[in-house]
């Protein structure tokens, strides 16, 4: 598993070194440059705080899509020599794709303690402000539900001419049906609430690995 995980670190630092080189050169400008009343300074600190939150989400996002399109490529089939099973393979991705978000995130908060030296009326709503529930969420829970249903999709539907299209059309269903779930009142009480909430997404979760892993193992073919 070390391996896998080597591999695709390695891998996935190429397809978001940019992600990474513009956040820090956000950060270094946000040091640099002197904090005060000067029109310079305001403009670097909106144009910082909005290219760091800018970066998260759309780093997130591409994280996913690599993810996706990684199983459309010849790259799957050196994933295949590298990785003894499937459970590695697509474990590997998704751990990867949360690791680098949590690096992103945790350069982003770094972004947003260095920008309040800025924060003037101007300027202090645009200090980033992200959940953490975000990184499990983008890092882990979308990307596992877009690869779970990609897989059913290809694989188990047979929709091999609009893949994208059905997958889309299949997580906005995915995602009505868990809004209805977590909207009855089991999920709304005081405590139990919480832990029940936490409960539901911790087995929907490994449901979608388990399920994405079978696919692939047993129907997936590029």
């Amino acid at each position: 598993m070390l391996k896998v995980l080597k591999w695709e670190f390695i891998r996935r630092l190429k397809d978001i070194a940019a992600f990474l080189i513009f956040l820090l050169g956000a950060i270094l400008l946000s040091i640099v440059v002197p904090s005060g009343q000067g029109e310079f300074s305001q403009f670097i600190a909106m144009v910082s705080s909005v290219l760091g939150g800018l970066i998260f989400v759309v780093s997130g996002i591409y994280l996913v899509v690599v993810t996706t399109s990684d199983l459309r490529k010849s790259s799957n089939v050196l994933d295949k020599s590298v990785a003894k099973s499937p459970w590695e393979i697509i474990g590997a991705k998704i751990l990867n794709n949360f690791i680098y978000l949590s690096l992103i995130y945790g350069a982003v908060q770094l972004l947003s303690v260095i920008l309040k030296r800025f924060a003037t009326e101007n300027t202090s709503y645009l200090i980033i402000e992200i959940e953490p529930v975000a990184i499990l969420v983008i890092g882990i829970i979308l990307p596992l539900s877009i690869l779970f249903l990609y897989l059913f999709s290809v694989s188990i539907l047979h929709i091999k001419k609009l893949p994208i299209l059905s997958t889309v059309i299949l997580l906005i269903l995915m995602s009505e049906l868990i809004s209805k779930v977590t909207d009855l009142p089991l999920f709304h009480m005081e405590i139990t609430g919480r832990i029940c909430l936490i409960v539901f997404y911790v087995i929907f979760t490994l449901l979608l690995y388990i399920g994405a892993c079978l696919i692939y193992e047993k129907y997936y073919e590029v």
